[in-house]
């Protein structure tokens, strides 16, 4: 008969194997302590659960990604023409104001523009401030386009600003905060890193 070094239990000697925990007779011995009991079955090692990001079906991902790549595209570009007009501008007396307007305009648009490539790059590597980050650009986008526009208006009291555009920006933000804000909640499980 033979005894099996991991579990203690005896069986016959023409087994190479333990019959009771699977142990190869002359393997090396467990440590002092680590023995169970004779007849029991050894704990199987727990496997490591991968995190998997299951992005199927999330088509209005892919959409914010687009979303956003066009808002940083805009914002730099139209921040640069801004900043290039602003450049070129020789003014005094009244028309400062304007001038530093355009100047303030510029460098906000930029700084969007930025932040904007900063949150696509969180969201294509699906990080956790990722969606965190897509309220924070759309939030900073309506604030700036309300001091912009009360700013206009507070130095051009009669000035048309319908033209502008600047409404429909800011319906489109707020309706990007509002969906992202519900769509993100639910799938804070994807963003893992």
């Amino acid at each position: 008969m033979k005894k099996c070094t991991a579990c203690g239990a005896t069986f016959d000697d023409t087994s190479k194997f333990c019959p009771y925990c699977g142990t190869e007779y002359g393997a090396e011995e467990r440590p002092a302590g680590d023995s169970e009991k004779p007849g029991c079955q050894p704990k199987k090692p727990e496997k490591i659960k991968e995190h998997r990001i299951n992005t199927y079906g999330m088509i209005w991902h892919k959409i914010v990604l687009f979303f956003v790549g066009i808002k940083a595209a805009r914002s730099l570009l139209s921040g640069a023409a801004i900043l290039r007009n602003y450049v070129d501008l020789d003014v005094s007396g009244f028309l400062v104001a304007v001038r530093n307007l355009f100047l303030g305009i510029g460098v906000v648009r930029i700084a969007i523009g930025v932040f904007a490539l900063i949150c696509l790059y969180r969201l294509g590597k699906y990080m956790r401030s990722g969606p965190g980050s897509v309220k924070i650009l759309y939030g900073m986008s309506i604030a700036s386009t309300l001091i912009f526009s009360t700013w206009l208006t507070s130095i051009l009291p009669n000035a048309d600003t319908t033209n502008l555009g600047l409404y429909d920006t800011l319906l489109f933000d707020i309706v990007m905060i509002i969906v992202n804000s519900v769509y993100y909640g639910r799938r804070k499980d994807v963003f893992i890193n």
